[in-house]
């Protein structure tokens, strides 16, 4: 399971400063996560997801955006997106400690492999 500490959680997105500096910033990284457990796993999966995001809010200042999202039509189909302040940001977050056991705890859970892709901002301004 993933380390628990016992600060408040910061918010990862809905300031109106961050999001304005969001179209600005072009050295952010953006990464999207999709997976699909097996369903007897779902509850379990949702313990693990609910404290590596508590973590990822308490330790990672520099991700400035990272929600899950729950497929309506699949419950079993999981979507992350996030953001990076830049290379370092996104390094801290795959080589943390939380996120090697995220990953370890999910593998046994999963139907198919993970997809992983990285994203740039298609600005329309």
């Amino acid at each position: 399971m993933t380390p628990n500490t016992n600060e408040e959680p910061r918010p990862l997105q809905g300031s109106l400063e961050n999001l304005k500096k969001c179209a600005d910033d072009a050295n952010w990284i953006y990464r999207t996560l999709e997976f699909f457990v097996e369903p007897a796993s779902l509850p379990q999966c949702k313990t693990i997801l609910a404290a590596f995001l508590r973590n990822v809010r308490r330790s990672e200042p520099r991700t400035i955006h990272y929600i899950s999202y729950e497929d309506l039509r699949d419950p079993t189909h999981f979507l992350h997106v996030m953001a990076f302040a830049d290379r370092g940001a996104l390094e801290t977050h795959v080589s943390s400690l939380a996120h090697r056991l995220f990953l370890s705890d999910l593998g046994t859970m999963l139907r198919r492999p993970m997809i992983v892709t990285d994203l740039s901002l298609f600005d329309t301004r």
